[in-house]
């Protein structure tokens, strides 16, 4: 540690957090900055919520702060700047087996943003985002969401699975079939359909 102090001092490292140094000068990009907040977080701490998505391509950066989930039976002590620590009891089974920054699985990550979403319409733009660029699929969401004790919209999600996997995959298909399709009881339409 002193001579990581003594390196940044002369500026050829940065301290980006307690205990944590980057090993060049120059700007910290996004990917650096995602590392160095595991690493602030210790064992087991896992990129989740928004900051899994910007990973994944299914979001632009949303928040400047990064999400971090570590094991429920963890505590953090000290200041952590710029990084939102979430608790999860099952960690060990959403975390993403290979991907680097570790990060949770699609299928985690999407429920996890439906879980802290305000609204019924973030709900369906997660779940249709993540479908709708081939990331996960409804039966892997569902299954996903079957293993979740606690989650908010529920319900919601259940009824929007059965409808993306019946072809609605944009906000604009979901929005049809619920508002004009099924109100005004029309024949069922034939969605994602493949013609030779």
């Amino acid at each position: 540690i002193e001579l990581a102090k003594k390196r940044a001092l002369a500026g050829r490292w940065q301290r980006i957090h307690r205990g944590v140094f980057a090993v060049f000068s120059g700007p910290v990009n996004r990917p650096a900055q995602v590392w160095a907040a595991l690493l602030r977080c210790g064992t087991g701490a896992t990129a989740s919520h928004v900051t899994a998505a910007e990973l994944y391509a299914l979001c632009e950066r949303v928040d400047e702060r990064i999400h971090v989930t570590i094991p429920a039976h963890r505590r953090v002590r000290g200041r952590y700047d710029g990084i939102v620590v979430h608790h999860a009891h099952r960690l060990g089974r959403s975390r993403h087996p290979t991907r680097l920054p570790r990060r949770t699985r699609i299928e985690a990550t999407v429920l996890d943003l439906v879980d802290v979403s305000d609204t019924a319409r973030e709900v369906e733009a997660w779940i249709v985002a993540a479908c709708q660029k081939r990331l996960t699929t409804p039966t892997r969401l569902g299954g996903a969401l079957a293993e979740r004790k606690k989650i908010t919209w529920r319900g919601m999600a259940e009824a929007m699975l059965l409808d993306v996997a019946h072809g609605a995959q944009s906000m604009l298909e979901l929005q049809f079939l619920r508002s004009v399709e099924r109100a005004h009881r029309l024949p069922r339409g034939d969605r994602q359909r493949r013609v030779a």
